[in-house]
């Protein structure tokens, strides 16, 4: 068996690209599954994808809905479709609690919306969080928002993948990429003047941004994702992200799984 594997629940940006759901990731090592970010969409392709009995635990980067609001939907179909007997535990960035608590009070007008179905915790971003056999580490970068990336370690020897989250180029995020497998790395727009001029006010990252970021980190794969996708020629920014990388570049796709 492999040490680490990661499913593409959902890879669109903040809308789904055709036939597509936002961000949702189901990363596998050993017996232990986590779901990381829980987006529009995400909840059916993960039903499709495992027995949610079997899930360990949700980790959310950022709170911006297209990572997030189909928790919402996943506290339905643990409540009332009864698809697991135990509360799911989610892992929460600081101040992640009260924003969730305010959706589900302006929901059903009470607290507690999310009681019994999802068992609501933050992470502390300068602490690994052990879940089962994963290792998941975290590192502010930036974003419009309080944002983490995570570092994610499974096995023996440790095999790694880090996922960007939501994340402007910055050195925070190459440091924490560094030597790693795997960099999944979101590509949100195409070019850098499509987002703030001011680098500190930034949000996303370019195809080619995203390339050099992880040639700085020493990664030697890197898949792209929450990059809008033009139907007409849905490769072409693994393309563009390849020659600037120097080797293959991978767009992941929704439904598809990797070996880490």
């Amino acid at each position: 068996m492999p040490s680490l594997t990661l499913t593409v629940l959902g890879s669109s940006p903040a809308w789904p690209n055709p036939g597509g759901a936002c961000s949702g990731y189901l990363v596998a090592g050993g017996d232990t599954r986590l779901l990381l970010e829980c987006g529009f969409g995400v909840v059916g392709r993960l039903r499709a994808a495992t027995d949610v009995r079997t899930l360990a635990a949700a980790v959310i980067s950022h709170m911006h809905p297209d990572h997030y609001l189909d928790l919402v939907v996943l506290r339905h179909a643990i409540k009332y479709g009864h698809i697991r007997a135990e509360p799911l535990d989610v892992y929460l960035p600081p101040g992640g609690i009260e924003i969730l608590e305010r959706v589900g009070h302006a929901l059903d007008g009470a607290g507690g919306f999310f009681a019994g179905a999802l068992r609501l915790a933050e992470y502390s971003p300068d602490r690994r969080l052990v879940v089962g056999g994963l290792t998941v580490a975290f590192r502010r970068v930036v974003h419009y928002v309080p944002a983490y990336a995570m570092r994610i370690l499974a096995g023996v020897p440790a095999r790694t993948l880090v996922f960007s989250g939501d994340a402007a180029p910055c050195e925070e995020l190459i440091e924490h990429a560094q030597g790693a497998d795997v960099l999944l790395s979101e590509s949100a727009i195409e070019r850098p003047d499509q987002d703030a001029a001011e680098p500190s006010q930034r949000g996303h990252m370019a195809l080619a941004e995203a390339a050099e970021l992880a040639r700085r980190a020493g990664v030697p794969r890197l898949l792209l994702t929450h990059a809008p996708v033009d139907p007409s020629d849905p490769d072409r920014v693994a393309r563009e992200a390849s020659a600037a990388f120097g080797s293959p570049v991978e767009r992941v796709r929704d439904g598809a799984s990797y070996v880490i």
